[in-house]
C-alpha cells in the first residue's frame, strides 16, 4: 500500500487516551483520523475527565499555548517537555519554571523530580 498510495477502503484512525497514573484506568478518549494533532485533541480529553487533576504529563507535542490553558484551566501542574530550541513565554508562565529545572538539575533532574 506504501508503494502505490493509498487504497480505496484502508485509512488509518488515531487513538488519544487520557489515563490514570494511579490506578491505570482510561478515563478519557478520542479516536481521530490521521489529520489530527495531539495537541488538537488535548483540550477536549481533559474536558472528559471528571473531578480534579493534580498533575498533567504529556509529550512534547503537547508543549502550546492551547494544551498549557487547558491544564491551567483545570488547576492542575504541567510536566510537559519542552520541544527542542524552546525559549521562555515570559509572565511566569509555568513552562519557563519547567526550563530552568531543565537548566540547573539537567533532564534527568528534573524527570525525577515530576514523577
Amino acid at each position: 500500500m506504501r508503494q502505490h498510495g493509498v487504497g480505496k477502503r484502508r485509512t488509518w484512525r488515531k487513538i488519544h487516551l487520557a489515563v490514570d497514573e494511579t490506578s491505570k484506568d482510561i478515563i478519557g478518549i478520542k479516536v481521530t483520523t490521521a489529520n489530527w494533532g495531539d495537541s488538537e485533541v488535548f483540550p477536549g480529553l481533559l474536558d472528559q475527565v471528571k473531578g480534579e487533576i493534580s498533575q498533567v504529563s504529556a509529550d512534547g507535542a503537547c508543549d502550546t499555548n492551547a494544551c498549557h490553558a487547558a491544564i491551567a484551566d483545570r488547576d492542575a501542574r504541567a510536566t510537559i517537555p519542552p520541544r527542542d530550541g524552546a525559549v521562555p513565554w515570559g509572565d511566569d508562565h509555568p513552562r519557563d519554571g519547567i526550563l530552568n529545572d531543565i537548566a540547573t538539575k539537567g533532564s534527568a533532574g528534573r524527570k525525577n523530580d515530576s514523577d
